[in-house]
């Protein structure tokens, strides 16, 4: 019963965060109906936060990935390349004057 539930449970978890508070809240209703008991209810409320930040990591980093290749394939600037150019923007710009000095 316990596999059942736990399979079910995980299933619908998802992508989706629930709080401790409400994974608590549901595992005592299972526990009150009989369906697992206050032992399982434990180890399956640690599973499901474990299994909850487990998905929010995987799927931040899906995210991020999908984004760095976006932004690859639209060819817009880093914030590394942008300062890059800044950099070479005042370096010019030194030079610029200087030879305008030198006049």
């Amino acid at each position: 019963m316990l596999d059942i539930t736990r399979k079910m449970l995980l299933a619908s978890l998802g992508a989706v965060e629930l709080t401790r508070e409400k994974v608590e809240s549901i595992i005592q209703e299972l526990i009150k109906k009989g369906e697992i008991s206050k032992e399982e209810g434990t180890g399956l409320i640690e599973e499901i936060l474990r299994r909850g930040k487990e998905s929010e990591k995987d799927l931040r980093s899906k995210i991020e990935t999908e984004i760095t290749t976006m932004v690859k394939k639209l060819n817009i600037p880093t914030k590394e390349e942008i300062q890059e150019l800044k950099e070479k923007i005042e370096i010019l710009t030194k030079k610029i004057e200087e030879i305008v000095k030198g006049k």
